[in-house]
């Protein structure tokens, strides 16, 4: 079983129950960068409990975190996204809400999709800054909001798609002169 699961840590599923208690064999199963991250599912529930072996299992797949108890758990969020922020996205939606925790989104625009704080201007502000097109993932408000479209499209015009209020924005001097200096001309697209 050993050797099944070193190469594919989602055979552990095909353990019999005393061994996905095993937390040496769960350990291999979880490390193993082969399969999808499943095996921690698996393993017994005191061993999806351990905070280092579910430390472990998020450092090889992200998508591990989402079967432990402890995706609830602050301090070994903290942990776990320090390892890989792509863990954000399998935290529990009360820490996906965290101000703190969240500020992993502000260099990871991408994960603006995982939280609740979607209408947090700042996180918002941070988030398009770096990458424009997160602007899809920002709250209706705010892509509705001057500032932030003006900020998204001079990170990257692609952010125009998804722009509210067009009408308005589309017409703004500022959103106009920032798509301009990204090679877009609004007024040329207008008449289109």
């Amino acid at each position: 079983m050993k050797r099944a699961v070193a190469k594919d840590g989602d055979a552990l599923q095909f353990a019999a129950p005393s061994l996905r208690s095993n937390a040496a064999l769960v350990a291999v199963a979880v490390e193993c960068k082969g399969g999808t991250g499943e095996a921690l599912a698996h393993a017994h529930e005191d061993l999806r409990c351990d905070a280092a072996l579910a430390l472990k299992a998020a450092k090889a797949h992200a998508a591990a975190v989402a079967h432990t108890p402890l995706r609830g758990d602050r301090a070994f969020a903290a942990k776990a996204l320090k390892q890989d922020p792509a863990c954000f996205e399998f935290l529990a939606l009360e820490l996906r809400g965290d101000r703190k925790l969240a500020e992993v989104v502000a260099k990871h625009p991408g994960l603006l999709r995982h939280t609740p704080l979607r209408s947090d201007k700042k996180l918002v502000l941070a988030a398009v800054k770096k990458d424009g097109a997160a602007l899809r993932y920002a709250s209706d408000d705010l892509r509705a909001c001057k500032e932030v479209v003006v900020a998204a499209v001079k990170s990257d015009a692609a952010a125009l798609a998804h722009v509210l209020d067009r009408d308005a924005l589309f017409k703004d001097k500022d959103v106009v002169a920032a798509a301009k200096k990204k090679g877009v001309d609004l007024a040329v697209a207008e008449e289109d």
